[in-house]
């Protein structure tokens, strides 16, 4: 098992958040089997205009919640940024 680079679309609304260091967590459908350690690529969608802005970030997970009280198939994944 290894670390793995996810690449997310994030909402502007999101994004700001994230920059600035006051977003420390992020709730996500499971589909790509978060870990502990996974790099997350935040790239910045625009729903406006349905496209990328061009700005991004990147995070690491530090914990996933993946258990009740969390419904089947989403994670809570708590983060920091370098």
């Amino acid at each position: 098992m290894g670390i793995f680079i996810h690449e997310l679309k994030i909402w502007p609304v999101h994004f700001d958040p994230l920059i600035r260091g006051v977003k420390k967590a992020e709730y996500r459908w499971n589909d790509r089997e978060f870990k502990v350690g996974d790099v997350l690529k935040f790239r910045e969608w625009d729903p406006e205009t349905e496209e990328y802005t061009g700005r991004h970030a990147f995070a690491r997970v530090i914990h996933v919640a993946d258990q009740p009280p969390i419904p089947a198939g989403f994670a809570l994944l708590s983060l920091t940024r370098p």
